[in-house]
């Protein structure tokens, strides 16, 4: 067995007597391969989700992605989170048979879906997520920053205060990395101070993406992320907290977007980038908004916002799995 993992919380626990690998995936990404053997097995184990993959031949590969999506059902009640599990067939034929349920072939360009309680779906793929490709999910820029980290921080001081050191770096690229860096200990003020700052545009989404993904991982991280907003933004806290939450549709569709794009036009260029950065990755669109822009420059945008909401004509596009083909498996 080999595996590739990306911010991820996996444990590879003692083979069990039948001397098959148990493998604990809490969150992010896997890929376990074959190494050449027929029919290999691994016991996996994610939230509210256990049984066995076999990889059916020599080059088989399986992905996992396990992700939180944190959804409220109403402003007045908090939000809970939702576990999201996809097993893709990168390579070959995998199946996986829940320990409670039926066994589920999935072919290449497959993936099989479970979010939440809600029944697991069996979708086509048009190709292999981003983060499968090293090329896509890590630029150029980043991997240089991570070789420049690695050398910066080869010291005995302690890496909190290394990493806020760096945040003030005159490469955007490191500044960026390390701010992330800091995020996965739960420190989250320099991620949050990037988004005030217009030289670090080139890195927004990436910052939201690791705030987003801090907010939804557990209990103890969504604390210290929202301590940390009532620290850098405390006139805004209730909105960054807010954008930092997914949407249903119909939260969307029943004044999420209306609220989103008043925001647009907010004094703070945290608050509007989240703003921003939330209707993007929800409608697919921009309507060429900048939110490092001066006001004049953005009123034209928010004004094409404002008058697609009217016409109704802004679409809902979840993250998530593309329309299942086939009848859903059952565990």
């Amino acid at each position: 067995w080999s595996s590739d993992v990306c911010s991820s919380d996996l444990q590879i626990a003692a083979s069990e007597q039948d001397g098959m690998p148990v493998v604990h995936l809490d969150y992010g990404h896997a890929v376990l391969t074959s190494s050449g053997k027929n029919d290999s097995q691994v016991r996996l184990r994610m939230e509210g989700v256990s049984g066995t993959a076999t990889l059916k031949g020599a080059d088989a590969e399986l992905a996992i992605e396990v992700r939180r999506q944190l959804i409220s059902e109403s402003s007045d009640e908090p939000a809970t989170g939702v576990v999201a599990i996809r097993w893709i067939a990168t390579a070959g034929t995998v199946t996986f048979q829940a320990d409670q349920g039926d066994e589920v072939l999935i072919g290449r360009d497959q993936m099989l879906v479970k979010t939440g309680d809600q029944p697991p779906e069996l979708v086509g793929l048009d190709g292999p997520p981003a983060w499968l490709d090293p090329r896509k999910s890590v630029s150029n820029l980043d991997r240089r920053a991570s070789r420049d980290l690695e050398v910066l921080l080869n010291t005995d001081k302690s890496l909190v205060l290394l990493l806020e050191e760096r945040t003030n770096f005159r490469q955007v690229e490191v500044r960026s990395l390390a701010a992330r860096g800091l995020g996965s200990l739960n420190e989250f003020g320099a991620l949050l101070r990037e988004l005030n700052d217009e030289k670090q545009r080139s890195y927004w989404s990436t910052a939201v993406d690791s705030l987003r993904e801090a907010m939804a991982k557990s209990p103890e991280s969504a604390a210290a992320l929202q301590r940390a907003v009532e620290s850098e933004q405390p006139g805004a806290s209730p909105l960054i907290t807010r954008f930092l939450q997914d949407y249903t549709q119909e939260q969307f569709e029943q004044g999420g977007a209306k609220q989103l794009i008043e925001t647009l036009d907010h004094e703070s260029l945290a608050v509007r980038v989240l703003a921003f950065d939330t209707l993007r990755r929800l409608t697919g669109t921009t309507n060429n908004y900048h939110p490092e822009r001066p006001v004049e420059m953005r009123k034209q945008a928010i004004f094409v916002w404002n008058q697609r909401l009217r016409d109704k004509s802004i679409p809902y596009r979840a993250p998530g799995a593309p329309a299942p083909k086939g009848n859903a498996p059952n565990f």
